[in-house]
Parts: structure tokens; sequence; C-alpha cells
């Protein structure tokens, strides 16, 4: 009996250099206060719309008058507005094909309407050209979009 009873103190003392086992042992923020799980917050709303549009295969003589008035009224409220051109083009089959489109669009359209805001007043560093394809509507041949920073 007395041996048995040695062992157990002897038990009980290396229980205490290991530590006793409980819930902490397999989960270290058990016993801590719960954290509250907050949403994400919502989506800002999203950014006003171009200034003008102008489809692939518009004559220039039926965008040129509308975008020499917007782009000086662009420049009356803001001195230093920064005039971002998109040009969309439609997603071809291949990456290389969409290139290309882009490419073809980007000298069709992209390049004599940011040669035309210069024209109408802006500086050469006001204007921001960049391409992106994107799913398009079946005919379109894509569009230049006119956003104002």
């Amino acid at each position: 009996m007395a041996l048995a009873t040695i062992c157990l103190i002897s038990g009980c003392a290396r229980l205490q250099h290991v530590g006793i086992v409980d819930q902490r042992t397999f989960d270290p923020k058990a016993g801590l206060p719960p954290q509250p799980h907050l949403p994400p917050a919502p989506p800002g709303r999203p950014g006003p719309g171009p200034l003008i549009t102008i489809e692939a295969g518009t004559a220039p003589d039926q965008w040129r008058a509308p975008l020499k008035q917007a782009v000086q009224a662009a420049l009356a409220r803001k001195p230093n507005v920064l005039f971002e051109l998109r040009q969309t083009v439609p997603a071809a089959g291949s990456v290389d094909a969409t290139v290309a489109g882009g490419e073809r669009a980007a000298h069709a359209l992209l390049g004599p309407v940011a040669q035309a805001i210069v024209d109408d007043g802006a500086a050469i560093a006001q204007v921001q050209v960049g391409a992106a394809s994107e799913p398009l509507p079946p005919g379109s041949q894509g569009a230049v979009r006119i956003y104002l920073h």
C-alpha cells in the first residue's frame, strides 16, 4: 500500500511539470471571450459613367463636334482634368486574335479620338489611353469610352 501511494504521489508530481490536460490543450482560444464576426463592408457606389461613348465604325463628323463641346466644358470646370480613354474590343477566340483586334481598333478609333481631345485644348499629359477585351453584343466592334478624373 505504501508503494502504491508513493507511485501516485510521484505521478502527480509529473503532471505538475507537464501541465493538466484541459480544453486549452487542444484549442488555445478556449476560455477566451468570443470575438464577434464582422461582415465585410458593402461594395461602394459605382463610379460615374463615361462622359462620351463612341462606337467603332462611327464617322468622325458625327462624334467630333459633341466631343469638342464636352472637352471644352470639362476643361472649363477643371483645367487639370484627366481624360481616360478606354477602348473596348471584342474577345476573340485566342489571345493573339484579341490583341490583333485591339491594335486595329486603336489605329482606327482610339488614336483619332485622343488626337481630337488634344486638338480641342487638352495637354497630351491629360490624355490616358488603354484597351480591354470584354464580352460585347453580337455585331459590335467595340467602342471608346471617355472617363473624366
